[in-house]
Parts: structure tokens; C-alpha cells; sequence
């Protein structure tokens, strides 16, 4: 069973005059509907999910203000701005072994930076430490999200 994520919504009045409240919504919901939203302007499914749990997990953790508040705020606006790039290819441009530079081609930063852990994981089981310098990426989201 999925649990709710809790959404606060601010005290003030609606241009109706209602006062918010909290809204819940399933977790798998709010997934769901992220990654749609992601869809929708050309991130490939897998990679649009990648980025929906990432976003939506700060609200999940109290961290509202890298959560679901950003689709409209941050990430929206970047689509239609065309400083992101939905499709995406990052490359490696630097290898030193246990060091690599990627550079994310305008990649959602939500997907990218999850992609950047496994790779310095990855590093680091070959070389005892892995690190991964991102350029030319979005923002990330909440961090701690990619060290899960």
C-alpha cells in the first residue's frame, strides 16, 4: 500500500477566498503524474520516472521547497525555455580512471545526477573511490536523494 505524500498548502486566502489546507495524494499517484508531465515534453519513461522520484521525493521527506513545488517553478519553465534538452546524451569527456567529467548535453539534472552515482559507484568498486564532475546539466533536486 503506498503511503500519501502530504503537500502543505499556504494559510492565505485563494482568490475565492478559501483558505488551503493540506492535501494528500498516494505517492504512487504523485509519481505517476510527474513522470507524465516529464513524458509529455520528451523525456523518455524510464528516464521520466528517474526524474519523478527524485522530485517528489522532497516531499516525501519534508523538504518542500525541492519538491513537487518545482515542476511548475523550476522545471517547466526550462522546457519551455529550451534549456534542457529531453533527449539527452551525456558523454564522457574526461576519464582518469577513478575521476570522470560527464557532460550531460542540457540533461534534467533529476535523471542525470542519479546516473553520475552509479557511474562514480561503479568507479569507486574498480578503484576504491569513484568521483564524478557533472557539467551542463539542470538542477538536481534534492541531493541526498542520489546518494540512496
Amino acid at each position: 500500500m503506498s503511503r500519501p505524500a502530504i503537500i502543505e498548502s499556504p494559510p492565505a486566502a485563494d482568490q475565492r477566498g478559501r483558505t488551503g489546507g493540506t492535501v494528500l495524494v498516494r505517492h504512487t499517484d504523485l509519481l505517476a503524474f510527474a513522470a507524465g508531465v516529464f513524458s509529455v515534453r520528451g523525456v523518455p519513461p524510464a528516464r521520466a520516472m528517474q526524474a519523478a522520484r527524485a522530485l517528489c521525493y522532497g516531499d516525501l521527506t519534508g523538504m518542500d521547497s525541492h519538491g513537487l513545488v518545482n515542476l511548475t517553478r523550476l522545471y517547466l519553465p526550462l522546457f519551455d525555455e529550451g534549456r534542457v534538452n529531453p533527449a539527452a546524451t551525456p558523454q564522457i569527456v574526461a576519464d582518469r580512471g577513478a575521476a570522470v567529467r560527464l557532460d550531460a548535453d542540457r540533461g534534467l539534472g533529476l535523471w542525470v545526477a542519479r546516473d553520475a552515482m552509479v557511474l562514480a559507484t561503479t568507479r569507486a568498486a574498480e578503484f576504491g573511490v569513484g568521483v564524478v564532475a557533472v557539467r551542463n546539466a539542470t538542477h538536481l533536486g534534492c541531493a541526498g536523494y542520489h546518494a540512496l
